[in-house]
Formats: C-alpha cells, sequence, structure tokens
C-alpha cells in the first residue's frame, strides 16, 4: 500500500462532532456520493490534529495528503505535484489525452491557458480513477500556502465529486483561498475552557491546578498556545509558587502567521493596534482622542476595521482575534510598549477611569516605585467608581511588585488574593496567596499569618482550617481595620458553608456584627451573615428582614460572591424566582 500516506495516531480534545460530521462526509464516498469540505480557524486551533483524527478513522480509504508549504506557494503546480507524486505511477489508468496533460504539467510545473479546462478535467478524471479500488480521500492542509493553480484545479474536482467514491478536505487559516469559494465550509471555534483543562491535565500533569486554570484563562480557546504557555513555565512557576511573567512566549508558529498581516500594515494602524492591545476594550473617544503628525486615529481606526483586524461594539474597541492582541504586544520592542503605556495613560487621564491611568503608569515602570504602589492601593482602598474586583485584584499584583518591604509586599499580595476570590478567580486567589506566603515570617504585619494561611487552606480545599485562621486573622484586625476584618469574616462564613459547618458559620457572623464599620445597615454583605445566622438558629420570622435587606442592597453589585450570596438569601426566602432572575 505505497500509494497511501496514513497520519500518525492523534488525540482530538472537544472536537467530537466535527470529526464524526468530517468521517461521515468522506464515508459516503463508499456510496458514489463524494464531497468536500473546507475547514477554517486560526492557527493553533487543531485543524491539523482534527485532520489526522478523521484519518485514523478510514482504515478502508486510500489516503492522499499535502501540507502546504510557505516556499513553495510561489511555485505553480507544487501542490498539486505533492499530493498526486504517491500515485502518479497510477497514471495510465487515464485516457492518452488526459495522461499527457497531466503528466506535461506536473513536469514543466505549467500549462497553456487553453489548456485550462482540459487538465481541470483530467485531475478530475485521475481523482475518479484512483476510487475505483476503494474509496479516496484527498487532504490539503494549509492550504493557505498552497500555489493557487493547485488550489484551483482541486478546487475545481472538488465542486463536481457528488457521484465519485472520493472526498477532498481541505484546512486553511482564518478566511479561505479565493479559489476555494463556493465550496461548504467548517469553521473550528476555540476551545471551551473546561476542554483546554483536559489538554493540560493531560499533557503537563505536574501543573499546579491553579496555575492550570490561568494558562487556560490566557490561551483564548488555543490549544497550541495553552501547550506553549505550559512549556515555558519554571519549575517554581508550575508549582504556584512563582508568579507568572504578564507576557508568556507564544509558539513559533503563531508569531510567523500573524506575522504575515501585521509586516505590511500602514505605521499609524500599527501604532493603533498597540494601543488596544495594552488596553483591551478601550472606549473609542479615549482611543480616538489625540493626534499628532501624521497620525490620524480616527482614519487608522477606520482602516483596522475595514481590514477585520477589529470592530467597535457598544462604543468600545476589541480584536476581532484575541489572539492578534497577544501577537501585538509580543512582536512590540520594551521600548515601544513603555511609550505605548504612557501614551495610553495620557489618553485615559480625564477621559477615563483613574486606577487605569494608575495602571498604564505601573505598566511602563521598570523597578521598585513605592509612591506610584501607594497611589495605586490607595485608588483600590477609596472603591473608585467602576473598579470591579477582578482589576483590584490585578492592580494590587502590580502594587506589590513596586514595594521592596516585605511587610507591604505580603500585604497587597493577600489583599490581591482576596479580591481574586471575590471576583470567582479562585484558582488565581490560589496563586496569589502562594507567592505572598514567603514574605509572611519576616513582615511583621498583626494577623498577617493567620490571613495568609487562612486563604491558602481555602484554596487548598480545607475549608475548616482555613475558617478558623481567617477568624483568627479578623480578629487581630478588628480594632485598626474593620473594613478588612469584614472581608476576612465574609470569607471564613463562605468556607464554612463550604464546610457544611452551621456552628463555624455562626461564629463567623456573630464576630462580624460586632465590627466597628460605616453604617453596617447598608452593608449588603452583613446583612446577608446576620440573615443567615438567624436562619441557622431556627428565628426564622427574625431572619426576613436582614435577608430581604441583603437582596435589596446587592442589586448594583456585579461582583461574583455578591451576587452569589444574594441568590442563596433569596432561596433562604423561599423566592426561587428571584434566584434564578439573578443567574
Amino acid at each position: 500500500m505505497a500509494d497511501v500516506l496514513m497520519a500518525p495516531a492523534s488525540r482530538t480534545y472537544g472536537r467530537g462532532a466535527e470529526v464524526e460530521h468530517l468521517v461521515t462526509l468522506a464515508s459516503r464516498g463508499r456510496e458514489g456520493r463524494g464531497g468536500a469540505l473546507v475547514v477554517e480557524g486560526s492557527p493553533g486551533i487543531g485543524k491539523s490534529a482534527l485532520l489526522d483524527a478523521v484519518l485514523d478513522r478510514l482504515d478502508s480509504h486510500r489516503v492522499l495528503r499535502v501540507n502546504g508549504r510557505r516556499p513553495e506557494s510561489g511555485l505553480p503546480l507544487a501542490g498539486l505535484h505533492g499530493l498526486l507524486l504517491p500515485v502518479l505511477h497510477l497514471r495510465g489508468t487515464l485516457s492518452p489525452e488526459h495522461e499527457r496533460l497531466l503528466d506535461d504539467a506536473l513536469r514543466r510545473g505549467r500549462y497553456a491557458e487553453d489548456d485550462r479546462l482540459a487538465l481541470s478535467v483530467a485531475v478530475l478524471a485521475f481523482v475518479t480513477a484512483l476510487s475505483h479500488e476503494r474509496p479516496l480521500v484527498c487532504v490539503v492542509d494549509d492550504a493557505q500556502w498552497v500555489d493557487p493553480d493547485s488550489l484551483s484545479l482541486l478546487s475545481f474536482a472538488a465542486h463536481r465529486l457528488n457521484r465519485i467514491r472520493a472526498a477532498i478536505l481541505f484546512a486553511t487559516r482564518d478566511t479561505a483561498p479565493r479559489e476555494l469559494s463556493g465550496l461548504p465550509r467548517m469553521r473550528l471555534a476555540p476551545l471551551t475552557e473546561e476542554t483546554l483543562h483536559q489538554v493540560l491535565e493531560e499533557t503537563a500533569p505536574d501543573l499546579d491546578p491553579a496555575v492550570r486554570s490561568e494558562l487556560v484563562r490566557r490561551a483564548h480557546g488555543n490549544p497550541m498556545v495553552a501547550r506553549h504557555y505550559a512549556a515555558s513555565l519554571s519549575p517554581a512557576q508550575r508549582a504556584g509558587t512563582e508568579p507568572l511573567s504578564v507576557m508568556l512566549p507564544l509558539p513559533a508558529e503563531i508569531m510567523d502567521a500573524y506575522a504575515e498581516t501585521l509586516d505590511f500594515l500602514p505605521a499609524d494602524v500599527s501604532r493603533l493596534l498597540l494601543l488596544a492591545a495594552v488596553e483591551p476594550g478601550v472606549a473609542v473617544p479615549v482611543l480616538t482622542a489625540e493626534g499628532d503628525g501624521d497620525y490620524d486615529p480616527v482614519a487608522a481606526l477606520d482602516r483596522a476595521e475595514r481590514a477585520g483586524l477589529l470592530y467597535v461594539e457598544a462604543d468600545r474597541v476589541e480584536f476581532t482575534d484575541p489572539m492578534m492582541g497577544e501577537v501585538v504586544c509580543r512582536r512590540a520592542t520594551s521600548a515601544e510598549l513603555t511609550r505605548a503605556h504612557l501614551e495610553m495613560a495620557r489618553l485615559l487621564d480625564g477621559r477615563g477611569p483613574r486606577y487605569r491611568v494608575l495602571w498604564h503608569r505601573a505598566a511602563a515602570t521598570r523597578g521598585p516605585d513605592e509612591e506610584l504602589g501607594y497611589e495605586i492601593t490607595s485608588a483600590v482602598s477609596a472603591g473608585e467608581p467602576g473598579l470591579t474586583a477582578q482589576e483590584a485584584s490585578i492592580l494590587l499584583e502590580r502594587a506589590a511588585e513596586l514595594t521592596t518591604k516585605p511587610s507591604r509586599r505580603a500585604n497587597r499580595l493577600a489583599e490581591a488574593s482576596y479580591q481574586a476570590w471575590a471576583a470567582g478567580q479562585y484558582s488565581r486567589s490560589t496563586i496569589l496567596i502562594k507567592q505572598a506566603a514567603p514574605y509572611v515570617p519576616i513582615a511583621r504585619i498583626r494577623g498577617l499569618p493567620d490571613m495568609v494561611n487562612g486563604y491558602r487552606a481555602v484554596g487548598e480545599e480545607d475549608s475548616v482550617q482555613g475558617c478558623d485562621q481567617l477568624m483568627s486573622a479578623a480578629r487581630e484586625l478588628a480594632d485598626h481595620n474593620p473594613q478588612q476584618a469584614r472581608a476576612l469574616l465574609l470569607r471564613a462564613a463562605d468556607a464554612a458553608s463550604l464546610a457544611g459547618d452551621i456552628s463555624r458559620f455562626i461564629a463567623a457572623a456573630r464576630q462580624a456584627l460586632t465590627l466597628d464599620v460605616s453604617d453596617p445597615q447598608r452593608d449588603s454583605g452583613l446583612a446577608y451573615l446576620e440573615g443567615s445566622m438567624l436562619a441557622f438558629q431556627g428565628n426564622y420570622a427574625a431572619a426576613l428582614e436582614p435577608l430581604r435587606r441583603s437582596v435589596e442592597l446587592v442589586e448594583d453589585d456585579d461582583e461574583p460572591l455578591g451576587l452569589i450570596r444574594s441568590i442563596v438569601a433569596s432561596l433562604r426566602l423561599g423566592d426561587a424566582i428571584g434566584a434564578r432572575r439573578q443567574t
């Protein structure tokens, strides 16, 4: 079976439906009902793995495969030659005229324009002849690098397979070449986070679960990127005891693929793309606020939209392909990134949130900066409008990097961990608290050891120990920082709930209700604790008012933990409809 090119065994993740669809298409060839399909997708999304998995299922088929190569994309008929090379010894099954046309074209790498139709028919005739003995599958991978002449000839055949025992499958990046227009298409979407977790669990089993979750979040559904991120980590990073780089390295294949577009962009569009990359979802009025010299941001944005690189939705600018933004940042030099962050800080000043201005100033800073770190922590403590727990966590992590003092670094990382937890980023919360742990013995801050150890215990699913340590830390902090003590006790109560320990929940709630916080009647978290405690004690009538108050106060809160507590409060009130309305 020298004419059969078998792909190595492969494993696909989350592509079961796509595999079955392609296998069904190829299998119809046995009944003389052939067909063709173009598989489109971003670089690294799994097109080749999908084709490998399909070929693994087609034991009875004759398989021909060619992979497009960029250096050969300008060589006429190089792709067709590569595809048919293993079976050229069978061309004698053709009519003499078709054999002469095909042999001459492949030998010389060109053909007369008057012979285009005849040669197209000859290729179709050869595909038909090859399928007589057993069904045929032709696979053209990386079709974007196959020469146009080969694609045109194969496309001619692909449109005429409905009565032939053959299938032709093309795989191409993003938009298919125009030579394949009119053929059915399948677009591979990014993998789900659940599926990417499975990929990393099997390919990098030693990763700390929290680190794995962070890599999944950053990979934008791309399995090649996720695996490459994992392979780039140091042992300490894999264990979650050292922070991950802000920008992890991308595979060369990904960088090269996007370079084909980015290398030829006008300077003004490139500048605008970098600004959009450092401030995802930037508002149009901010991005286009200021030009200088030959730089017209409005015109640059228009060109980027027309090229399909950016789109605007609800007055916010986003990358059409999120991975493009990642590549744009990694292609920039450190000096270019610094200038972009400083320019974005200037554009946002007076037009956007102050905490974003601080973030970009911090991103442009090299080395410690105690004053800037203090500005960031003050902004987070002040609770600026629009500042989410997720953003607060990111800011505090950067503020921790700006100080050389162990006590400040530990405290900021611990608070960043709590904010990540409040944002529903439980894995990231665990990573941050692991980073804080080494600074605790020398920090000498009241309550800090118990706070860090409590967070860590909860992250490692020891909820009872975590609850006790968080309550201990809150006792140390109650007099001089009641707001932080409140946050610790809310998390302690959540830990007790996870453990199903009602007595500990009640203890945490009682401790929280004694804190000297401003306007406790307007605090949805304290109202939730009070109502839940009374309900657990069997005093249902008294529990109604604080539980209702906790639901009402959280209506304008979009933080995950606040919404979760509100849903639980609704259920304890017997309001299942209200609970569903909040999900």
